[in-house]
């Protein structure tokens, strides 16, 4: 008797642990652009620094082939340089790649 209650209670925690898994997995999906800069925005300031990442507003998110988000920033008129870029995996917002144009 013991050890079936042993066994219910190991396959109720399993179950459990899938479905918080699963919840996490899809907590990750990138659903919209907005989403998308809220990622890129986080990650580049904390490698440019607030004062970059603010001079290059405003900031622009597309999808790509439906599955890849490419974001980057706005090279402001009258200046040479590049501006920060970010592809980031819709399916569950993997970064893919950061560059920064110069």
């Amino acid at each position: 008797m013991k050890r079936i209650l042993i066994i219910i209670a190991g396959i109720i925690f399993i179950g459990s642990v899938t479905s918080f898994v699963r919840i996490q997995a899809n907590g990750k999906v990138v659903p919209d652009a907005k989403a998308a800069i809220k990622i890129a925005l986080d990650k580049w300031t904390l490698i440019y620094g607030a004062k970059q990442i603010e001079s290059e507003k405003p900031y622009k998110a597309e999808l790509e082939g439906g599955s890849v988000w490419f974001v980057h920033g706005t090279l402001q008129e009258g200046w040479n340089g590049g501006t920060t870029e970010m592809r980031i995996r819709k399916s569950d917002g993997k970064i893919l790649s950061i560059t920064h144009g110069q």
